[in-house]
């Protein structure tokens, strides 16, 4: 039996804000850094069903419905809201990209971005 200790709510979803690049091309060549691509993304969901990868740099491919990549960056929580700002933010995943993956970023190739994602129900 699991027991949950805070706020506990009937729902099967979860609300997120991330930190994501924003086009295709920059998801492709972060996907070959970490040998992946959209099929074999696609492919090890229709077997695993799994909903994210971790990539090199800490960051993560959050994966949809049907195997497609939902986004490639970070999910924000309340620590990294408190301690910086959006700005800044920004700036060190700018840099994270750069040095991890030795890409040319700047601050317009990424976006904020926000949602709710449907989870099945907790066993």
């Amino acid at each position: 039996m699991k027991i949950k200790c805070d706020y506990i709510t009937n729902s099967s979803s979860t609300s997120f804000i991330c930190l994501k690049l924003n086009t295709r091309e920059l998801e492709e060549k972060v996907l070959l850094e970490n040998k992946l691509s959209y099929k074999k993304i696609e492919k090890k969901y229709d077997k695993d069903y799994i909903e994210e990868i971790k990539i090199k740099g800490g960051l993560t491919v959050v994966i949809g419905e049907g195997g497609d990549v939902h986004y490639i960056g970070q999910d924000l929580d309340g620590n990294d809201l408190e301690d910086q700002t959006l700005t800044q933010i920004k700036d060190k995943m700018v840099e994270k990209f750069n040095k991890v993956y030795e890409l040319k970023l700047n601050q317009s190739d990424l976006e904020f971005d926000y949602g709710e994602i449907s989870r099945g129900w907790a066993k």
